[in-house]
């Protein structure tokens, strides 16, 4: 026991000490009075309220902020004045009995509530849209406490009620009107006070911020988290909400990270901004990795930093993406539990900074899942594919399988070619014409490739096309490019021949580098004429035991609700390169998981379906003419989508032959789209699909397996 008394007295020294002073002190006061219940009760009531108003203020400094600081000293000093003034003016009118009431006040002030305001504030640090989030705080908070506070009102008047002695009613009534100008100013006093205060510092300061607490005071970490606890449990007994949790597991990884911070700390509590600032950028210039987080929010809020170059400037893109987190949540009033749906801890940005994505926050996480065997060209594949729909696997799975069973899938690419088309404007058609005529000529042809070829080890012009629409001159420019999506290349070699171009026909004006006539990520009839990217054509030929027997359907329903369906329905619909089931499902879900551009997808999907009846046999065939795929540059370099196209085969560039792993991805695409297509078309026959939908793709039911 004396072990214990001990250690707790070695453990809070100044909590020892005010307990030790107070009960001695009021055990002086109570000797020398006659020992009577008032005197007793009003000595309980005085000790009690010193030590609650020490624990309660040591709460406050800890926070490290001499704003929360000043703002709960004002807010008290209001509350005691009025107090005060109301004792003394109704219906004591003794000076005496004031010394008798405070320790009453100060017992239920209520501290706790005051720095949850602040807390909520935490997110905003811009003074314009302060008053927004005091308001949005306060309503929050206030219909709890008018209940608690009219509930404790009403408690105190029924005590004195049943105890009518005079020492009773006299703190019953002290209490009464305590709780009454303790709500009233917090209601009234603490949002102006908050309003002025904020707008006179310029900045807010963060009430209840254990990163801002850690920057000052690095020694006190255990203590405040101490603190939050018991704010927190006190705030949960009086059934409020408090919006963010301390966890203590939390508190080893907090530790850790405040050692980058050692070197920094006194520029942090500088109260110079000019100075601090220099501090701060001589810093960054030297080692960017040693400022604090609040140091680098700083800098972006005086300027100094550009939100979007944090990458470069620190050199740390994963600490950038946090920092960039920390940044919205202030100032865009970007609730922090929304962000915390939008993981970005476990992800390497080094690379995705650095060439697929700005202004980075996180990554979506999104479900992929294998299908296949895919049979294509005799070798089998399992094809990955990352979406949101339901059912969409199980069914492409389905016609897959039928495929398989079938013998496989022959496929062919045909075309290969990345377009960009340019727009030139000449004073008369004449010019325009006389462009046009001169880049037909096979000898000018080979003047304007070689201007192109040079500018790329891999692009190699092979064809040129115009259209010409009054003074304007649409000159498309066609070119493979290797494994590469290509669109930078051929953008490069366009520009560089239109310069060689404008020295030979001085009068043309070049109005853009891409003129629309390309086309790129737009539906357009001269992709689905002229080819874009790859152009790609599976076939298969399905026994009809296949089609009745994995397919449940038969060969004349299928071939009969393709013609009416995707040739008919499509041609209705004035579609350009529509003429398919849902290839887009297909398409679009490689895509994303092997790093491709989806919104490519609009021209990549462009597909033709026919079935026929051959010798007891259905004929498939797909065909899509532009396929736009790469296995090298863009997203494929993230490690995710690298690892897709390696399970395909078909990760970075070929060895021997640039351009025949981008070539099979797009028979790989092309192949199980046909699979994908044979599915659906043969549940549609059916009847199956709104079926099958309303039993597989909704929450709650059993994943399917449709084999």
């Amino acid at each position: 026991m004396f072990r214990i008394y001990t250690q707790l007295c070695v453990s809070y020294p100044v909590e020892a000490m005010a307990c030790f002073i107070t009960t001695v002190a009021g055990i002086i006061h109570l000797l020398g009075e006659q020992i009577t219940t008032t005197a007793v009760l009003s000595s309980l009531i005085q000790y009690g309220s010193i030590m609650s108003t020490f624990v309660q203020i040591k709460k406050v400094i800890q926070t490290g902020s001499l704003c929360v600081l000043l703002v709960v000293t004002i807010n008290t000093l209001f509350s005691a004045i009025i107090f005060a003034v109301t004792i003394l003016r109704f219906p004591y009118q003794e000076m005496n009995v004031v010394s008798d009431a405070l320790p009453v006040l100060l017992l239920l002030i209520d501290f706790p509530r005051m720095l949850t305001l602040l807390k909520h504030l935490m997110g905003t640090n811009l003074v314009g849209i302060l008053p927004e989030n005091v308001a949005e705080g306060m309503g929050e908070m206030l219909p709890g406490s008018t209940c608690e506070v009219i509930f404790k009102m009403l408690s105190f008047a029924g005590i004195s009620y049943l105890f009518p002695g005079a020492p009773i009613q006299q703190i019953c009534y002290f209490a009464f009107v305590a709780l009454l100008v303790n709500y009233l100013v917090f209601v009234t006093v603490m949002p102006a006070c908050l309003s002025l205060l904020f707008s006179w510092v310029g900045e807010r300061e963060t009430a209840l911020n254990v990163t801002t607490a850690l920057k000052h005071h690095d020694w006190c970490l255990n203590e405040f988290i101490r603190v939050v606890h018991i704010a927190r449990s006190t705030m949960h007994d009086y059934g409020y909400h408090v919006p963010h949790e301390v966890d203590e597991a939390e508190v080893p990884n907090v530790t850790s990270s405040t050692k980058k911070l050692e070197t920094f700390s006194k520029v942090q509590q500088s109260s110079d901004p000019v100075e601090r600032e220099e501090k701060c950028l001589a810093l960054l210039k030297t080692d960017g990795n040693s400022l604090s987080d609040e140091d680098v929010l700083y800098l972006i809020e005086r300027k100094k930093l550009l939100p979007y170059r944090l990458e470069k400037d620190l050199q740390d893109a994963n600490r950038a993406v946090n920092i960039r987190r920390m940044l919205y949540v202030k100032t865009q009033r970007i609730r922090d539990e929304v962000l915390q749906n939008v993981p970005f801890e476990g992800y390497d940005f080094s690379i995705a900074t650095k060439a697929c994505c700005e202004n980075t926050i996180g990554y979506i996480p999104v479900p992929i899942g294998l299908v296949g065997p895919l049979l294509l060209d005799d070798v089998k594949l399992m094809v990955p594919m990352a979406t949101t729909e339901g059912t969409l696997l199980a069914s492409t799975n389905r016609g897959l399988k039928a495929l398989l069973m079938a013998g496989g899938v022959k496929s062919y690419v045909y075309r290969n070619g990345m377009s960009r088309s340019p727009v030139v404007e000449f004073p008369t058609v004449e010019g325009c014409c006389k462009l046009s005529v001169w880049l037909q000529d096979a000898a000018n042809f080979q003047l304007v490739k070689k201007k192109f070829d040079e500018t790329s080890r891999f692009a190699r012009l092979t064809k040129i096309t115009t259209s010409l629409s009054g003074r304007l001159l649409f000159i498309r420019f066609v070119s493979t490019t290797g494994d590469a999506m290509g669109m930078n290349m051929v953008s490069k070699g366009s520009e560089n021949s239109l310069r060689w171009l404008n020295d030979m026909f001085p009068s043309m004006k070049i109005i853009s580098l891409s003129g629309n006539f390309c086309t790129d990520k737009k539906p357009s009839a001269v992709n689905w004429i002229e080819g874009r990217g790859r152009s790609v054509v599976c076939e298969a030929i399905i026994p009809s035991k296949i089609v009745s027997d994995v397919l449940k359907t038969d060969m004349s329903t299928l071939t009969h609700l393709n013609r009416c369906k995707n040739h008919i329905g499509s041609a209705m619909a004035g579609s350009i390169g529509g003429f398919n089931a849902h290839a887009a499902n297909i398409v679009t879900g490689i895509y994303i998981a092997t790093g491709q551009d989806p919104a490519q997808v609009v021209v990549s999907a462009n597909c033709m379906t026919t079935l026929e009846v051959v010798d007891d046999a259905l004929v498939m065939t797909c065909t899509m003419p532009s396929v736009e795929v790469a296995t090298v540059g863009g997203g494929t370099i993230l490690g995710a989508q690298k690892a897709c196209l390696q399970l395909l085969g078909v990760a970075g560039s070929h060895d021997g032959r640039p351009g025949e792993n981008a070539n099979q991805l797009a028979r790989i695409v092309c192949g199980t789209v046909m699979g994908g297509e044979l599915s659906l078309m043969s549940a549609l026959s059916t009847g199956d699909l709104v079926r099958s939908h309303m039993k597989h793709n909704r929450v709650g039911n059993n994943p399917c397996r449709v084999l």
